[in-house]
């Protein structure tokens, strides 16, 4: 997954946090409507749990004399930054060097500069960040021709189902939890959990926009997690399906096609997006507060920002986030890397999800959400050094 990120929520009608118009905190009041929700329900109560466990107790001593190179999505997005913070940390700990080097969102070809240096380098691991195989081909072929070590995180290798470019170039892939190991089933299950809560907090009523980016594989999947599950809520509706590329984040198209999209569907009380970049870079909050439905719509996002959790707090045009830490990514990375320098597999590394609305979950004001568990100190002692 790329970036891989999503956002009143509790189950009380017109509560505070803007519940669509009609919710209420025990759902439909006739019996055979209340059945229907039932298992949305279920599903949400995990998602309130949270699916992360405890990193692996054990892993190999550190390797020695590693140079560790990390190419990162794009560090202008938190979603990439703080996973490559999290893996510098966990370098530190291991006793590496780090070089990060920031792709720009593969602007100018600076995915495959950032790979080809690392190969000049002599680096010991390279440690892609949400860049899929395909967009830097040659380059990982490269890596792989000078028998160099990729170990990716929430990036799709070319043998993947979702690419299916080829024999695959990685080494080894953060592996997630054992009931969503690979990528591919993390993402579809986020996606899940956000239809989850939407069909719970719309008592099974809900007329949706889907605004997405297109052409990002993650991102992607989010989408086909949240369309099977809302398939099965046979009283919502997916009014529209409408994707704006990458570079219309930053160049005033994504706010543009929003806005042109409320005002196309005053009917539409929900708003799905897969990554919370989105929701602020097209100004989703903004549009939604001018046109005065703060009220009617819930609006869905991801990573868990400090800043959208605020949204989220003070009902300002945001209702939910199906949360991860990406700072944990980056130590699972570091992990699943030392692994394979010494000659193991990877392994499930507990990294999960937790859905956070205005009553479940929510950190304290201008916080990032945080992972439960203690898994730097996990890592530590792991690594012999706690």
């Amino acid at each position: 997954m790329a970036t891989a990120a999503v956002a009143c929520l509790a189950l009380v009608a017109a509560c505070s946090s803007g519940s669509a118009s009609g919710s209420s905190s025990n759902g439909p009041s006739d019996s055979s409507s209340s059945a229907a929700l039932a298992p949305f329900k279920a599903a949400l109560q995990v998602g309130y749990k949270g699916t992360s466990v405890a990193p692996p107790t054990s892993s190999p001593a550190p390797k020695k004399g590693v140079t560790a190179w990390i190419i990162s999505c794009g560090q202008s997005a938190p979603g990439c930054s703080d996973v490559v913070a999290g893996a510098v940390a966990a370098g530190q700990v291991l006793g590496w060097k780090t070089k990060v080097y920031d792709g720009q969102f593969g602007a100018g070809g600076a995915y495959d500069t950032g790979i080809r240096q690392a190969i000049a380098a002599h680096a010991s691991v390279i440690i892609p960040i949400g860049i899929d195989c395909n967009v830097a081909k040659t380059a990982y072929q490269a890596a792989k021709a000078a028998n160099i070590p990729i170990v990716s995180i929430n990036s799709y290798d070319c043998n993947d189902p979702a690419l299916k470019d080829g024999p695959p170039l990685f080494s080894g892939q953060l592996e997630y939890n054992k009931g969503h190991q690979t990528t591919s089933e993390e993402m579809n299950y986020l996606g899940q959990l956000q239809a989850d809560w939407l069909v719970v907090h719309s008592n099974g009523k809900a007329k949706i926009i889907e605004f997405t980016l297109s052409a990002v594989t993650g991102l992607a999947k989010e989408q086909q997690g949240f369309n099977a599950e809302i398939a099965k809520c046979s009283g919502c509706t997916v009014l529209t399906k409408v994707a704006v590329a990458p570079p219309d984040e930053s160049n005033g198209v994504a706010g543009q096609t929003f806005s042109s999209l409320l005002t196309k569907y005053p009917q539409a009380t929900a708003v799905w997006t897969p990554d919370d970049s989105l929701i602020d870079a097209a100004q989703i909050p903004q549009a939604i507060a001018s046109a005065g439905r703060l009220q009617s719509l819930l609006v869905l996002g991801v990573q868990g920002f400090a800043q959208n959790l605020a949204l989220i707090r003070d009902n300002k045009g945001q209702s939910v986030a199906v949360a991860y830490d990406p700072a944990r990514l980056g130590w699972g990375g570091m992990d699943e890397a030392n692994r394979i320098l010494n000659g193991m597999p990877s392994v499930p590394e507990g990294n999960g999800l937790q859905v956070i609305d205005a009553t479940h979950n929510m950190p304290p004001a201008g916080q990032n959400w945080k992972d439960p568990i203690n898994y730097e100190a996990a890592y530590k002692k792991a690594w012999g050094q706690g």
